[in-house]
């Protein structure tokens, strides 16, 4: 047997948390059992016979493990399966790069009254009808972007989605539908709509009313939306039954403090449908020490809340945009693999052609994702890697692959370690993982 090479100790008062990034199980340990005790790999055996109950809750939540195990070599094939071969489609449909508000951090080119056309409707339709016909299609994952995703909603967002739902369970296959938008647009009518097709959002708030109603208002009369947002929360939780709602805060120096006004205005939501995301603005600097954030979290768990942070969860890959089976296809036809950049002309990663087939950039698609983005020493000797599997392929391709420091995502941690294990310890979705020796 031997220790886990993914295992994190922190002392918190009279405990000891121990944290597995590989399965993220969480473990309590008395503080009198030392963390050299639980570090030194020659202590594994001789740990058996003088602690058997400490080492067989070690061995329980896979804080030790067997000595030929290579989890590294686990990793890699998980990363293989889910990126080369796997056979869930992950689709991002964008109907519209225009928008009704905007936001100054926003890093599209808005397109006035830009739409999908009836011809690339019929194209995805026929994209998708060949991928099943092809066996390359056992589930289909279609996110919603924009632009506005809801701003043509009656006529091309829902009347699209029904059509890939009934060819899909023409097929005995379910979609799955998600929204990243705004939220400002939803109303009861359309709630009724989005309920038919198996909708989750992401909806994003920029702090408290006052701080996002400077920030997202509507371009029509320039007035703030939060109040719109906070309606459109109550009203999806309540009238959708299998639904699921990220609510993402951006965050600058100034948002983090309202954080505790959302919280009572979301007091009364269904907390078992929303989760609570915190992430930097992405032109603004991070704070490597910062305490209003670490208190904006403290705040969001300790009011029953399941809250993340820099998506570092397990994870068989940095993005989906690693994945083969994956497109963005916007409202012209043009495809691509990121939809973190602007929708231009030289980042076109492919052509939505007749008859649904997508003719590829093969020297894009090659560099995207013939390395896994983990492959560099930095990643490998990383005690987090099953939790962050690299940098960004799209800003791996823009930089060198060999040089990671500058865009490692722990460099964005905004805390030291030690307090992130806390976090998740203290996070209620981890609850259940705990385990108390």
């Amino acid at each position: 047997m031997k220790y886990s090479k993914y295992n994190i100790y922190v002392e918190k008062g009279q405990y000891v948390i121990g944290y597995n990034t590989m399965t993220e199980n969480i473990i309590v340990l008395p503080k009198k059992i030392s963390l050299d005790l639980l570090s030194n790999k020659d202590n594994v055996d001789i740990l058996k016979e003088t602690n058997t109950n400490l080492f067989n809750a070690l061995v329980d939540n896979d804080f030790i493990i067997s000595k030929n195990r290579d989890e590294l070599s686990e990793l890699r094939i998980e990363n293989k399966i889910n990126t080369i071969t796997a056979k869930d489609y992950h689709l991002t449909l964008i109907p519209s790069l225009d928008c009704n508000l905007k936001c100054w951090y926003c890093y599209e080119n808005h397109i006035t009254n830009s739409k999908m056309s009836e011809n690339t409707i019929s194209r995805i339709t026929e994209h998708i009808e060949l991928k099943i016909e092809n066996n390359e299609l056992n589930n289909l994952v279609l996110d919603w972007f924009g632009g506005e995703p809801l701003l043509y909603f009656n006529e091309v967002t829902y009347p699209l989605s029904i059509k890939l739902k009934n060819i899909l369970e023409k097929n005995k296959l379910t979609l799955h539908s998600f929204f990243v938008t705004n939220g400002s647009l939803i109303n009861d009518d359309m709630i009724d709509k989005l309920s038919e097709i198996n909708s989750r959002f992401q909806i994003t708030l920029d702090g408290n009313k006052k701080r996002h109603d400077k920030i997202r208002y509507s371009k029509e009369n320039e007035k703030g939306t939060y109040d719109k947002i906070i309606k459109s929360l109550y009203n999806i939780t309540q009238k959708i039954d299998e639904t699921y709602i990220n609510i993402r805060i951006n965050y600058d120096e100034k948002t983090l403090k309202g954080v505790e006004d959302i919280i009572r205005d979301l007091k009364d939501i269904d907390r078992r449908k929303v989760n609570i995301h915190l992430e930097r603005i992405w032109q603004t600097k991070p704070d490597p020490n910062n305490l209003d954030l670490k208190n904006a979290l403290d705040l969001i768990v300790s009011n029953g809340f399941s809250s993340t942070y820099l998506n570092f969860t397990r994870r068989p890959y940095r993005c989906k945009a690693e994945r083969l089976n994956q497109a963005v296809i916007i409202y012209d036809g043009s495809v691509y693999k990121c939809s973190g950049r602007d929708f231009s002309i030289e980042n076109i990663d492919g052509i939505l052609e007749e008859k649904g087939i997508i003719q590829w950039n093969q020297s894009n698609l090659s560099k995207r994702i013939g390395l896994s983005t983990f492959e560099n020493k930095k990643c490998l000797d990383c005690k987090l890697l099953p939790i962050c599997m690299g940098p960004c392929s799209q800003k791996l391709i823009e930089h060198d692959w060999n040089i990671v420091d500058h865009i490692c995502p722990l460099s964005s941690l905004e805390m030291p370690l030690d307090e992130f294990v806390i976090y998740k310890y203290n996070n209620v979705s981890n609850l259940k993982k705990i385990y108390n020796v």
